[in-house]
């Protein structure tokens, strides 16, 4: 079972993320790639992307598993949790 459903995708903080890369970040956002990604936001993806320009819509890719990153981001970029080489972890009592 995909980690995201129906029961446990935020829908309005989509949009609102969304909505602020649109405003903020007009032409900046050169690719967004968001995994993973279930059959379901695949689906309602595919349903939102006909309402942007086919220029925008281009740029975000929805990969099904954390290894189709690799499509994405070099090995040595990607974090060992998602399957790549770099091995930092998030540490928040240094922030």
């Amino acid at each position: 079972m995909s980690p995201l459903s129906q029961q446990n995708t935020d829908n309005e903080f989509l949009r609102e993320f969304l909505n602020f890369f649109r405003a903020q970040y007009p032409e900046v956002l050169a690719q967004l790639v968001i995994a993973p990604v279930g059959f379901l936001q695949r689906a309602m993806w595919n349903t939102f992307a006909r309402f942007l320009d086919e220029r925008r819509a281009s740029r975000i890719r929805m990969v099904a598993t954390m290894e189709g990153l690799r499509e994405y981001v070099e090995p040595e970029e990607l974090l060992a949790s998602c399957g790549g080489e770099d091995a930092w972890v998030f540490d928040p009592s240094q922030v």
